[in-house]
C-alpha cells in the first residue's frame, strides 16, 4: 500500500489567490503575489498568525476571506473594489476609517461590513 502524502502549496490560478500554506506568512505578514487580482472565500479565515497583508494588485476579496483573523491589523489593498459577505468579520484589531474620503470608499467598498455596536468593534480594513 502506498501512503499518499497531501502537501498544501500556495495555489494561484488566473490571477487568483486559491490557498496558501502556513509558511507563506512569515513574521505575521503575507504578500500577495504580484498580479493577483482576486483572493477567493475563505483563504485566511481563523488564522492566528497573520497581522499584515500587502495585496497591492488585488481587487476582489471573497466572503470569509479573512473571517476571525482576530490579530490582523493591517490590509494594504489600493485598488479593492469588491469586497465579499463577513470577509473581515472579527477582524477585531484593524482600525476603522476616520477621514471623510476613506470613509466613502470604505461605506461603497465594504457595504457587507459594520460596526457591532454591542463590542464597540469595527470589523472594516485600511485602504493605505
Amino acid at each position: 500500500m502506498i501512503n499518499k502524502l497531501k502537501i498544501k502549496i500556495m495555489e494561484i490560478k488566473n490571477n487568483i489567490l486559491i490557498s496558501i500554506r502556513k509558511t507563506d506568512i512569515i513574521n505575521g505578514k503575507f504578500t500577495v503575489p504580484k498580479k493577483v487580482t482576486k483572493i477567493v472565500d475563505n483563504v485566511f479565515g481563523n488564522r492566528s498568525d497573520l497581522e499584515e497583508t500587502d495585496a497591492q494588485d488585488v481587487e476582489v476579496i471573497g466572503a470569509g476571506a479573512f473571517y476571525n483573523c482576530k490579530n490582523l491589523k493591517k490590509v494594504n489593498a489600493p485598488h479593492l473594489r469588491e469586497v465579499g459577505n463577513e470577509a473581515f468579520y472579527n477582524c477585531i484589531s484593524l482600525p476603522c476609517p476616520n477621514d471623510k474620503i476613506r470613509k466613502e470608499i470604505y461605506d461603497s467598498a465594504l457595504k457587507y461590513l459594520n460596526e457591532d455596536k454591542n463590542q464597540g468593534l469595527c470589523y472594516c480594513i485600511n485602504m493605505a
